[in-house]
């Protein structure tokens, strides 16, 4: 590595810039960019690390939400099961669809299913 010489006029400067982002002088490892994607670089680490987190993340949905598959029908099919769950499924299901599809049919049938039995 090279090292300004202090007759430079810069040499201050560069001194400064040096304590300030040691890195792009060699002095460490360069910070993570979010926005790097390294996925040519023909390393199997970069180029399953956006397929890991894209897993990871949809196994996350899938776990807080539990309903993705029973989701993935058409309304007409949820709604004629909506008498045979739990209020607390109901609750369950409404905010799944909610982070999901956001389906405003659904929705109401949900929430009409929900007052009908807290009338009753």
């Amino acid at each position: 590595m090279l090292k300004p010489s202090k007759l430079d006029p810069n040499y201050k400067a560069e001194m400064e810039r040096r304590k300030q982002d040691p890195a792009s002088f060699g002095m460490g490892v360069p910070a993570e960019d979010p926005k790097r994607d390294l996925s040519w670089s023909g390393l199997a680490a970069d180029r399953d690390a956006p397929k890991a987190a894209e897993e990871a993340k949809a196994a996350e949905e899938a776990k807080v939400v539990g309903w993705s598959d029973f989701l993935a029908q058409p309304v007409p099919d949820i709604t004629t099961q909506l008498g045979d769950m739990e209020d607390t499924q109901l609750e369950d299901m409404r905010e799944a669809e909610l982070t999901g599809k956001a389906r405003v049919t659904l929705l109401s049938a949900i929430e009409e299913e929900l007052t009908q039995r807290q009338g009753a």
